[in-house]
């Protein structure tokens, strides 16, 4: 964190760095432009919507800087190849960051899902404690009445006995 401040001017430097190598290597003849793929899906997975906002036209300058024929080989199939590539780039970009945020949503949807499990076992570990614990002492404390019910007639100082002991 002490040098995020820097960090933001990154993507700025791979820009000018890539363009610079891909001028050098040949321009629009170069495959370092399939680099900018890379850029933009690292762009894409960011999720801070202002990143794609700011790459978008900052890796369409520097491409086109970059492959942009000088003086006269300016043709209609040069402009073509630079919308052809910059279209594919962009498709690649929008779709990474259609996944990124399904893969967020179904990422906070299974957090949901997995702290509900965690209840629902937690209510069940108390019901089972409730059952096991709780119900048991009380049908024996129904049957120890039971048993009081009968023995009051015929021996009620028993009786009393066992009321006590189950107090």
């Amino acid at each position: 964190k002490p040098n995020a401040h820097i960090l933001r001017y990154l993507p700025i430097f791979d820009s000018a760095a890539l363009a610079v190598a891909v001028r050098l290597t040949g321009g629009i003849e170069s495959d370092l432009w399939l680099l900018y793929y890379v850029q933009l899906i690292v762009g894409a997975m960011d999720p801070r919507q202002r990143t794609m906002e700011f790459m978008a036209p900052l890796v369409v300058a520097s491409y086109i800087t970059a492959t942009v024929p000088e003086s006269a080989r300016w043709t209609d199939c040069v402009w073509q190849v630079i919308g052809t590539r910059l279209f594919l780039l962009f498709l690649t970009a929008m779709l990474t960051r259609h996944i990124v945020q399904v893969r967020n949503r179904l990422s906070q949807e299974l957090s949901h899902l997995s702290e509900q499990l965690a209840l629902s076992q937690e209510r069940n570990r108390i019901a089972r404690e409730i059952h096991d614990g709780i119900g048991h002492s009380l049908v024996n404390c129904i049957l120890t009445l039971e048993l009081c019910e009968k023995l009051i007639r015929k021996e009620p100082d028993e009786a009393c006995k066992v009321i006590e002991q189950e107090k």
